[in-house]
């Protein structure tokens, strides 16, 4: 493509009008996701394609006096990075922010709130707040609705990929609910502070379970809050604690706005579209390797400098050779109308079965909140290679007029991990059993060093012959046995761990409103980040 030229007075108004855009998107100074200025531009009738440039990068290299562009590394696991664009200020720096980002204070009655607002999804939960593993093991095995979070049938040894699902939950669901101002602050009854926010999750009865918070206290441990455990209102002392020190409740994240037209497909609303480009072009690499080996002409098509498409695919994103090769085959694609048309028609194909299966079938269109554009979508299934086997999900935004846009393609486990966001898919093809880590790479974020433990806060001193034990409305001097040895086997100490923490639970429920004593929760961390989710 060759660069339309513009007289200087066009330029200048295409300029500003962009401008205007990006800043209608963003505080001042702040990073944009380029792709949401992608959709802006074009809602304002801006197509960078009719300017004669084949990526929206370099149509906006054209106006470097006034914007700079940059490559953010993506957090979630196997994605490309993310590019993102701002507006020049008079000081080039990029502006200095705190680990909790910016505050916004409020007050609901006479209780108070503070909502960390991150102006990247890249600054969530865990640089918000210590977490300790163990309590994510707790949520997830003794208190939220049993569910399966993890891909593939078989059960991974390491947490954080058995509870790998959950995991991104709760960063996407406190990023949603920061944008929403639903992280609420207030006081207990000695003036310290809390936090608290609604995981959206329910325990066996359908009760809300909630985070909460205390002030991080421990200089050591770089994080503004620490995760004292999830609860329901009302129930054990972080339960009650929460009733009494916040009104009203924080709510759960709210992805519909009191409307479900833009996640359900309706045959008759409008005209379907896709971003063929996009698709085919831009995410290739999402693709199935056969379905550009099989079908591109001549047969040596895909390979490039010794490499094959699945070659190039296995390989890690942040390799060069992949790198390369990838930045190749676009432009190798783009220049062969002949395939580029077969890739087109095949899509087309798929989308148009997936279109009659939704028609016959409303389930077949699952809901999804795109966390990286803030917008509520459904995806469908495309089966690319094989019939009924389904490849990848299309991502679909309903528009204002009626139609829909396919907007992108998203491998299934990413789909899952979006559509989990506002409720666990039931679906006959969106499901963890026939899942695997098919995204290609691993979140090396999601890897530990040392096997987590199951006390956040272990205690330096000698075991003494009385331990204080703490229940949601008493405080009681408990004789503690020695532990006893085993003499056929012995079990590790992460299941000794367990073990005390269910007894205690149990003990909590068992002298629950027994005596009129101040509940206290239990002391900060005193190890490192060591403990704390890695992310």
């Amino acid at each position: 493509m060759t660069p339309v030229n513009l007289s200087e007075e066009q330029k200048a108004k295409l300029e500003k009008k962009i401008k205007d855009i990006i800043a209608s998107l963003e505080e001042p100074g702040s990073w944009c996701n380029l792709t949401t200025v992608a959709h802006k531009l074009r809602e304002n009738d801006i197509f960078y394609k009719e300017y004669g440039f084949a990526r929206l990068t370099d149509f906006m290299n054209e106006f470097s006096n006034s914007f700079e562009l940059r490559s953010r590394q993506n957090q979630i696991e196997g994605a490309p990075s993310i590019p993102e664009i701002r507006i020049k200020t008079g000081n080039s720096d990029s502006p200095k922010q705190t680990n909790n980002g910016t505050s916004y204070t409020g007050t609901f009655g006479k209780k108070t709130y503070n909502t960390p607002k991150h102006n990247k999804p890249s600054k969530r939960f865990f640089e918000w707040a210590f977490v300790d593993k163990a309590k994510i093991e707790d949520l997830a095995e003794n208190l939220a609705i049993r569910e399966k979070w993890y891909f593939g049938e078989e059960e991974p040894a390491e947490p954080t990929k058995k509870y790998m699902i959950l995991i991104k939950y709760l960063i996407h669901t406190y990023g949603k609910l920061c944008d929403e101002k639903g992280i609420f602050e207030s006081k207990d009854e000695e003036g310290e502070p809390l936090a608290a926010f609604n995981t959206g999750l329910v325990d066996k009865k359908y009760e809300y379970i909630y985070a909460l918070f205390r002030k991080n206290k421990n200089q050591k441990i770089n994080k503004e809050w620490w995760l004292a455990g999830f609860f329901t209102a009302g129930s054990d002392w972080g339960g009650k604690l929460l009733v009494r020190c916040f009104n009203p409740l924080p709510p759960r994240a709210d992805y519909f706005k009191g409307s479900m037209k833009y996640v359900l497909y309706e045959p008759s609303s409008g005209e379907f579209h896709l971003d063929y480009d996009h698709i085919l072009i831009e995410n290739c690499r999402r693709l199935p390797a056969k379905f550009f080996e099989n079908n591109c002409r001549p047969d040596d098509f895909t390979r490039i400098n010794g490499l094959s498409f699945s070659d190039a695919q296995k390989l890690d994103e942040d390799d060069e050779r992949s790198k390369e090769y990838f930045k190749n085959f676009q432009q190798k694609l783009m220049e062969s109308d002949q395939n580029f048309r077969f890739a087109k028609q095949l899509l087309e194909q798929a989308v148009e079965i997936a279109k009659k299966r939704a028609e016959w079938n409303y389930k077949t269109a699952i809901p999804m909140y795109f966390p990286t554009l803030k917008k509520m979508s459904f995806l469908l299934p495309l089966s690319l290679l094989v019939e009924g086997q389904v490849d990848v999900a299309l991502v679909v935004e309903k528009l204002e007029n009626g139609n829909y846009q396919g907007q992108t393609i998203l491998p299934l486990d990413w789909a899952y991990s979006n559509s989990r966001l506002i409720t666990k898919p039931e679906s006959d093809w969106l499901n963890t059993n026939n899942i695997s880590n098919i995204s290609g790479t691993t979140d090396e974020s999601l890897n530990t060093e040392t096997e987590p433990t199951n006390q956040a806060t272990p205690i330096k001193e000698e075991p003494a012959k009385t331990e204080k034990v703490v229940h949601a409305t008493t405080t009681i001097i408990k004789t503690i046995q020695p532990p006893i040895k085993a003499q056929v086997f012995k079990p590790d100490e992460a299941i000794l761990a367990r073990i005390k923490r269910s007894q205690q639970q149990a003990q909590s429920r068992r002298f629950s409103g027994t005596f009129n004593t101040k509940p206290q929760s239990p002391k900060p961390p005193q190890n490192t980040d060591d403990d704390n989710m890695p992310f």
